[in-house]
């Protein structure tokens, strides 16, 4: 499998938005790509639908996502905010692991997939698996997006340590902004993380985006993401068959 796994300091730290410029940019080099995030909970009810946050960035901005269909993008979906396992209890919906993890595994080889974690690494979806699980099942290395913020070097460094201590690849942290704030904090963290990071990169420090739009995340995503690093996790023997033309 051709892939990486975006996850996070916690929630609400921009996951959502930080794939779709990460699927943009590969889509602008050249690669073709495929988004999936398999659980989210909080999902607006649209009619009998219930609507992740994902769907209007994904299916709007990433050209090879136009069509896709949203039971594919995200199969499980839960309408209270709460932690997979918690919503499932109380919706009375069965989360079935294995279900979940082949459902992954089947996606189309011919293209990256960029599969996009449901809040941290120690979320738990059921009582013995937790988003870590779905980390190590489809051996992907990771991306790990931290919300500048007071807190973030902790939340951060504790993230590493995690998936250091399960031989877990960390290809590398991009910070993101979610507001204007402009705090001693926030100026000095980047700095502090890129320091005591555990030799994980950053990769990118992405401004708070006030017109979010298809030509505002390709500037932006070329801007402030480095695919340097990103690329070389994605050479393979399969190579060729993942990059247009």
């Amino acid at each position: 499998m051709n892939g990486i796994f975006i996850t996070g300091t916690d929630t609400g730290v921009g996951k959502t938005l930080i794939t779709t410029l990460i699927a943009i940019g590969l889509t602008e080099i050249g690669y073709r790509v495929t988004v999936r995030k398999p659980i989210e909970t909080g999902c607006k009810l649209e009619g009998v639908l219930l609507s992740p946050e994902g769907r209007t960035l994904y299916l709007k901005y990433i050209p090879s996502m136009k069509n896709e269909n949203i039971d594919d993008i995200t199969p499980i979906r839960f309408k209270e905010p709460l932690c997979p396992l918690v919503a499932s209890r109380i919706e009375n919906k069965n989360i079935l692991w294995d279900e979940l993890i082949t459902s992954l595994k089947t996606n189309d080889n011919s293209k990256v997939l960029l599969i996009e974690g449901a809040g941290g690494v120690m979320v738990p979806i059921t009582t013995d698996k937790f988003v870590y699980d779905i980390i190590t099942e489809l051996q992907l290395p990771v991306i790990v997006v931290c919300e500048n913020r007071l807190g973030a070097i902790n939340h951060t460094l504790l993230t590493l340590d995690f998936l250091k201590a399960r031989k877990i690849s960390v290809i590398g942290i991009i910070i993101n902004h979610t507001s204007t704030a402009d705090t001693l904090a926030l100026r000095t963290n980047p700095e502090i993380i890129a320091e005591l990071s555990l030799g994980a990169p950053i990769i990118g420090t992405v401004p708070f985006i006030s017109d979010i739009s298809s030509e505002s995340l390709k500037k932006i995503s070329k801007k402030y993401i480095n695919y340097d690093i990103i690329y070389g996790y994605l050479q393979n023997d399969n190579n060729d068959k993942i990059k247009e033309g």
